[in-house]
């Protein structure tokens, strides 16, 4: 995937300018936050950032495949090419809903459930944190 590396710098020197962190450590916050905003969408307000991510973004990283009928239920599930149930698929779905990053305090943060740390470690895996 290509990066604007304009874009990168120009938010880059938004965070040096607004906080008193060095330039190297504004400069990887804005790479953790247009990686994070390529699976996600970035939500700045009341001083926080976080970027939440799109569930079959996150369901893919996790090597996820779901296959469903028209009403929305799960027909099958694939976890890294090995078939597993159907509730477990619906586990999968349940735990990949609101994930999100706080880009402040370096967290990525998943819903309670069965898969969760295997969710928040395949997103800090893709994330490099």
């Amino acid at each position: 995937m290509k990066y604007n590396k304009s874009e990168i710098m120009k938010k880059a020197w938004g965070i040096f300018k607004s906080t008193q962190k060095s330039f190297s450590d504004c400069l990887r916050e804005a790479w953790k936050i247009v990686k994070a905003s390529s699976i996600g969408n970035l939500w700045e307000k009341y001083g926080k950032c976080r970027v939440y991510f799109d569930q079959n973004s996150v369901l893919s990283i996790c090597g996820v495949e779901i296959e469903r009928y028209k009403t929305g239920n799960v027909c099958s599930c694939y976890v890294n090419g090995a078939s597993v149930s159907n509730s477990d698929g619906r586990r999968w779905i349940d735990g990949t809903n609101g994930c999100y990053f706080d880009v402040q305090n370096n967290e990525v943060f998943a819903p309670r459930g069965k898969f969760s740390n295997e969710i928040v470690s395949s997103i800090r895996k893709f994330l490099n944190i």
